[in-house]
């Protein structure tokens, strides 16, 4: 989608250029639209039938985000372009499932609530793409690149001399990393770091 608009705003007087760039951004809105589909399908053949056309549409979209990969330059969005479209693979199967449960039992709330859980998180990856395709930042951030660059850049100003230690008290600087460092394993599942003083 970026590269097919680039192409055009270079050269906007080209119909075939022009073409392109309209194609690329209705590849997205197809997918929601058929996203959208799927979830207000009534039988399982227009289930399976609307499902089939979405996985030829994201494959499309998947050779965009390979393109676009290339393209960006922060790595956070691109490790985000990359969860994105992990998220969307993911889900669609579950899509299928949950629409195809719900359309077989539509007296069962938890099979329409199971629906609309995985239609609504397909429909956050793909909204999520379509700002990081337009260069903006996403709703949904799948990296901590950002809190740990931080975290980094403090431990780079972080300096302990041994004169300013007493009776095993840290220094205002050894304080605020400590700091740093407990909002940041607060903020994530994993543990990284291991402090002893």
């Amino acid at each position: 989608m970026s590269f097919a608009g680039r192409d055009f705003i270079r050269d906007s007087s080209s119909s075939q250029r022009r073409a392109t760039a309209v194609n690329a951004g209705k590849t997205l809105l197809q997918i929601r639209t058929l996203l959208d589909g799927i979830r207000a399908a009534t039988s399982n053949q227009e289930v399976i039938d609307r499902y089939q056309l979405m996985i030829a549409e994201i494959e499309e979209i998947e050779e965009t985000v390979r393109r676009r990969i290339a393209d960006l330059r922060d790595p956070n969005q691109r490790d985000d372009l990359l969860a994105c479209k992990g998220v969307l693979k993911s889900s669609c199967p579950l899509v299928f499932a949950t629409t195809k449960a719900f359309v077989r039992h539509p007296e069962n709330d938890e099979s329409r609530q199971n629906r609309d859980y995985a239609h609504n998180e397909a429909l956050a990856a793909l909204n999520a793409m379509d700002s990081i395709l337009r260069g903006e930042k996403p709703d949904m951030s799948f990296t901590a690149q950002g809190r740990l660059g931080h975290l980094i850049s403090e431990l780079d100003q972080f300096q302990v001399v041994p004169e300013q230690i007493e009776n095993r008290k840290l220094s205002m600087s050894a304080t605020i990393f400590v700091k740093l460092c407990k909002i940041y394993l607060e903020n994530t599942n994993e543990v990284y770091v291991c402090l002893r003083f």
